[in-house]
C-alpha cells in the first residue's frame, strides 16, 4: 500500500533481489503504439509502487504481502501497470511506467519528478492495500489537491464496476480520500488507487486471476478521465468570441 497507509504486513527488504510470487500471471508484451499521441490528450505515467531502491538504497520494497503464497504488492502491481500500458497503448495513448522492470532503481521521490520532465497529463500510482484483520477489503483512491479530485473518483468508481461486473458483488467501495503523499501532487492530476486487500482472501482474487477487471477499470478511468478533459476544452474553445484580426 501506500506509504503509512494501512495496516500492511511486510516481508522483510532484501538485498538487491525482487521478492518472487508463486502465482505469478502471464502478461502479454505490450502493443506497439500503431500512431502517435494527440498532444491535447496528454501522456499517461503509471508508477508501479514500492520495489527496487522505493525506500534503502540497494534493496527491494515489495510492499504488502502475503509470506503464505509467496503474494508480493510490489509484483502484482507492476504486472498490473503492464496490462494497463497495453490496454491504454490499444486505445492510442503514449504511456510511461516509472519501473521498466522489476530491477529498475525507482526511489520514492523520483516518481513524481519524472512525470512532470514529461509533461504527463496524469500520474496515477498502483497499489494495494492489507490489514491485520482479513475481512477488510475493498476500493479506495487517495488524492492530495482538488484538481485530482476528479481523476480520484472516475478511477475509483471504474475500476469497483468492473469489479462487481465480474461477480465480486460484495466488494466495498470504500471511496476517495484526501491524502499528502510523496507521489501525489505536482501540475498534473495525480491519484493512488488501492485496488484491494492482499490480505483479503476475496480481493486477493480479482488481484491475482486473469480476468483483468481491475487493470481494464484502471485503463478505462484514465481514458474517461482525459476524454472528458480534452471535451471540455473543446467546448470552450469552441464558444470562446474570435478575437477580431
Amino acid at each position: 500500500g501506500a506509504g503509512g497507509a494501512g495496516l500492511e504486513e511486510r516481508a522483510s527488504q532484501s538485498e538487491g533481489k525482487p521478492a518472487k510470487r508463486t502465482a505469478s500471471r502471464a502478461v502479454s508484451a505490450p502493443a506497439s503504439q500503431s500512431a502517435s499521441q494527440p498532444k491535447s490528450r496528454g501522456l499517461v505515467v503509471l508508477d508501479p509502487g514500492h520495489g527496487y531502491n522505493n525506500g534503502k538504497k540497494g534493496l527491494y520494497d515489495p510492499g504488502a504481502c502475503l509470506n503464505t503464497g509467496g503474494y508480493f504488492e510490489a509484483d502484482i502491481v507492476f504486472e498490473q501497470a503492464q496490462r494497463v500500458k497495453e490496454i491504454l497503448e490499444k486505445r492510442g495513448y503514449e504511456v510511461v511506467m516509472t519501473r521498466k522492470c522489476r530491477k529498475t532503481s525507482t526511489p520514492l521521490d523520483s516518481r513524481l519528478p519524472l512525470a512532470e520532465r514529461l509533461d504527463a497529463g496524469v500520474l496515477v500510482s498502483l497499489h494495494n492495500n492489507a490489514a491485520k484483520d482479513a475481512k477488510h477489503n475493498g476500493i479506495k483512491t487517495l488524492y492530495e489537491d482538488k484538481k485530482s479530485m476528479e481523476l480520484a473518483r472516475i478511477i475509483n468508481n471504474s475500476v469497483w464496476s468492473w469489479v462487481r461486473a465480474n461477480g465480486r458483488k460484495d466488494v466495498v467501495n470504500k471511496g476517495i480520500e484526501k491524502r499528502k503523499l510523496r507521489v501525489l501532487g505536482g501540475s498534473m492530476p495525480s491519484v493512488l488507487i488501492e485496488s484491494g486487500f492482499l490480505t483479503n482472501p476475496g480481493d486477493r482474487k480479482f488481484l491475482i486471476d486473469d480476468y483483468f477487471d481491475v487493470e481494464q477499470g484502471i485503463a478505462e478511468g484514465i481514458d474517461n478521465y482525459l476524454k472528458l478533459v480534452k471535451s471540455r476544452k473543446d467546448y470552450l474553445n469552441a464558444i470562446r468570441p474570435k478575437q477580431n484580426k
